[in-house]
């Protein structure tokens, strides 16, 4: 491998996603757990956004509602930062449906924080 390619890899950025608070109605621990492993999830949408804002940050606070054998029954972005359209809809669209079945009707509020480093 040519050195000019080797600095190109290791000068990549790297997308950091962490979810800076959240509360829940029904059982938090277990939504914050729930919240951390979906971060891993908003990568894909995170780097989709980069290629069109290489520079892109900024925090999402949103609302979402789960009830049991229904799932997602609604989740609204509160507050956005970033003002990216494609990771606000991208991230939605993917805690909506890769949120996992709840047993008791719950409202997570969460802000995730969205970084190149």
């Amino acid at each position: 491998m040519s050195t000019l390619l080797l600095l190109a890899l290791a000068a990549a950025p790297k997308a950091s996603i962490t979810v800076v608070k959240s509360s829940a109605t029904v059982n938090a621990p277990a939504a914050a757990r729930e919240l951390k492993s979906q971060a891993e999830g908003l990568r894909d949408c995170f780097d989709l956004a980069l290629k069109s804002s290489p520079s892109l940050k900024g925090e999402l606070t949103l609302t979402l509602k789960a009830e049991p054998g229904a799932g997602v029954t609604s989740l609204t972005i509160d507050e956005d930062t970033v003002k990216d359209e494609t990771l606000s809809s991208c991230a939605s669209a993917r805690l909506r449906t890769s949120w996992p079945s709840v047993k008791k009707a719950v409202t997570v509020h969460a802000t995730y924080h969205f970084e190149v480093k």
